[in-house]
């Protein structure tokens, strides 16, 4: 059953299980032409190969470490979060080509240090071995050429509050491309 996400339709941070309006990202109004226009955030198609990886899982699937869009609920105390920061237009590359570039956060709490830095080495380990995959969402295929981290793994200590569990980050950087249907 494909996935789908679409920020101001379905309650924040949720994957809905059905079909799914389109979302046009960064936002153009007729969705665009240019191969650089994704009609999915960046974090839901870099957060759909973390779960397709089955680093994390999705929320509904009721499991340990469920992956969220945007926020990060207070309910479990093993879980992670994927965030869309900004992106930048046309960065000339080596190769000639001109591509946007995506700037994401991945957010993991865990009840350990040692689990929650583990499962977050594991998230950039996946990231840092994307090379021209592609992942699809029904009809819609995206090419994610690249992903490079803008930061080690950074551990923020202990979540406020008293909770007592521990808040890790990773920043990174993508250029992902919408693959026009055939």
């Amino acid at each position: 059953m494909p996935i789908g996400f679409n920020i101001t339709a379905f309650p924040r941070g949720h994957w809905p299980d059905g079909h799914w309006p389109i979302h046009h990202w960064p936002g153009t109004p007729t969705g665009g032409t240019r191969s650089d226009d994704l009609l999915h955030s960046p974090s839901f198609i870099i957060g759909s190969l973390i779960i397709s990886e089955s680093i994390l899982s999705l929320p509904s699937l009721s499991t340990d470490w469920p992956l969220y869009i945007s926020y990060l609920p207070d309910g479990k105390d093993n879980a992670g979060a994927i965030f869309d920061y900004y992106s930048e237009d046309h960065k000339v590359m080596r190769s000639g080509v001109c591509g946007r570039h995506f700037f994401n956060q991945v957010m993991i709490r865990s009840i350990d240090f040692e689990i929650g830095q583990q499962k977050i080495a594991e998230v950039l380990d996946q990231l840092e071995k994307v090379n021209n995959d592609t992942i699809e969402f029904g009809d819609y295929e995206y090419e994610i050429q690249v992903v490079n981290p803008v930061s080690g793994i950074m551990p923020l200590g202990l979540e406020p509050e008293t909770k007592r569990r521990y808040l890790f980050t990773l920043n990174f950087s993508s250029v992902i491309k919408y693959m026009e249907a055939a």
